[in-house]
């Protein structure tokens, strides 16, 4: 069956139970469940689940060949999940009213990520697997409407923040592409990695993770390189391993334990040590081109020092060793 480009309303669920669907190339609303176990083809057209009600369901086959390609959610007291059932979204993905809570799996967006209600993230893995510029994230991402795991993984794709704050409350992946950090707050609570490219936006990174044992690793050097930097969780335990890293502002420990590089750790900006710094015998390097200072509650022991700063470094606090 095809709906060629008429679009299409449907007031309560729309199921394909066998059989292939190919959907307008325009519309398609639902304010129903959806559920597919067959064949469904989007036909480069947009979903709309549109209910006003809780216990709305997506299941059944929504990946690969039957991927959504724009998948937008618009229902004031709407409330979907996608419960344990992975998705795929081939172009962008929107919340413009109600509640969505993802696959406890994987959703994979190859275009834009747009909240403006209400996402929960179900323990699941967010993949933005685009291939193209000019991608963007926005909306609601903090608190409540936090990622879980948030990996960045498509040849080609340039995703921005832009100035929304974010929050991951896991993991925090670049595979493939370029990502621009938000301008204020990205803050994640598992492991760092990148493998493609980051760009820091002028923002400030904070690793906020309560758990030991977790790791930054893979480019943070140059134009990977983070501007502040700020480890502040409680019991939260972070190491660099061998794997150098620049700081282009300010670098602060609130709470926590730093394992530092043990190759080269370069600060442009200030350093603050309230917590625990092990400098795993390697080198901190002090690079600013204006003054820069030593600060905090917590006594530093440095491995080996370099100060590359003509304007010099001043000691305000407990003293650094």
């Amino acid at each position: 069956w095809s709906f060629g480009a008429n679009a299409v309303d449907v007031a309560a669920n729309f199921t394909i139970t066998n059989g292939t669907v190919t959907a307008p190339s325009n519309t398609l609303q639902v304010a129903g469940n959806w559920s597919n176990a067959a064949t469904f083809t989007n036909n480069s057209g947009t979903v709309v689940m549109n209910g006003t009600t809780a216990g709305l369901t997506l299941t059944g086959a929504m990946t690969v060949a039957n991927k959504f390609n724009n998948l937008t959610f618009n229902g004031v007291g709407g409330a979907w999940s996608f419960g344990a059932t992975p998705a795929d979204v081939g172009n962008n993905f929107t919340i413009t009213a109600g509640t969505v809570t993802a696959p406890s799996t994987i959703l994979q967006v190859a275009g834009n990520w747009s909240n403006s209600a209400t996402f929960t993230n179900n323990s699941g893995i967010v993949v933005m697997n685009g291939t193209t510029a000019g991608l963007t994230l926005s909306g609601a991402m903090t608190t409540t409407n936090k990622f879980n795991i948030l990996t960045f993984n498509g040849i080609g794709g340039v995703w921005s923040f832009g100035a929304s704050a974010a929050d991951v409350g896991s993991n925090f992946t670049i595979t493939n592409g370029t990502v621009t950090a938000p301008s204020t707050t990205l803050q994640v609570a598992g492991n760092w990695s990148n493998t493609g490219t980051f760009t820091n936006n002028s923002g400030t990174v904070v690793m906020n993770g309560t758990t030991a044992g977790l790791t930054l690793a893979g480019a943070m050097t140059v134009a990977n390189k983070f501007n502040n930097l700020t480890f502040n969780g409680v019991s939260g335990a972070w190491s660099f391993g061998a794997t150098a890293a620049d700081v282009g502002a300010n670098f602060t420990i609130t709470n926590g334990t730093i394992t530092a590089p043990s190759t080269t750790l370069q600060v442009a900006g200030n350093w603050s040590n309230s917590a625990t710094f092990n400098n795993n015998n390697g080198l901190v390097n002090f690079n600013g081109l204006s003054a820069q200072t030593w600060s905090g509650t917590s006594n530093t022991n440095f491995g080996n020092v370099t100060i590359n700063n003509s304007t010099g470094v001043t000691l305000s606090s407990t003293d650094e060793t």
